[in-house]
């Protein structure tokens, strides 16, 4: 029992390393673009990608106070679909204050490319599903995005 809670601890412990690896904002948001967000990536062009790979779109899920838009993806999880919602602040230090919150409350991750970010689903910080993850981050970089599993 005590090597399987070892093993956990230091699987947590890794996990966590190398999702905050490389991040200047502070705790747990991921900064995919290594600075500021790049000029061809705009929430329309992240809403057509998404579209043309198959994935239903909602405008304005959610619209925090300091944002200027936003939208959602409706991603296949494990037992149900889920609205990840991608909102644009008005500049990079809004997006990272936000993250930030999301983070200590352990409940999402935020993928962060200038002051664009998505919250994907987390426990304890601990992203849940890797694959969602992975699709924001090419979605927020403007790299191609995987067809939405039948």
């Amino acid at each position: 029992m005590k090597k399987l809670l070892l093993l956990t601890f230091a699987l947590v412990i890794i996990l966590s390393l190398v999702s905050c690896g490389g991040n200047s904002g502070g705790g747990g948001s991921a900064s995919s673009g290594g600075g500021g967000q790049n000029g061809s990536v705009t929430l329309e062009s992240m809403k057509k990608a998404a579209a043309d790979a198959g994935y239903e779109v909602e405008d304005g899920y959610l619209n925090p106070s300091d944002s200027v838009g936003s939208f959602s993806v409706v991603y296949p999880e494990e037992f149900s679909d889920a609205h990840i919602p991608v909102i644009e602040f008005k500049d990079k230090a809004s997006a990272e204050a936000f993250a930030e919150k999301e983070h200590e409350a352990g409940y999402n991750y935020c993928v962060i490319n200038g002051n664009i970010l998505a919250m994907i689903s987390a426990d304890e910080g601990v992203v849940e599903y890797e694959d969602e993850k992975v699709f924001f981050e090419n979605l927020l970089n403007g790299r191609p995005v995987e067809k939405r599993p039948e």
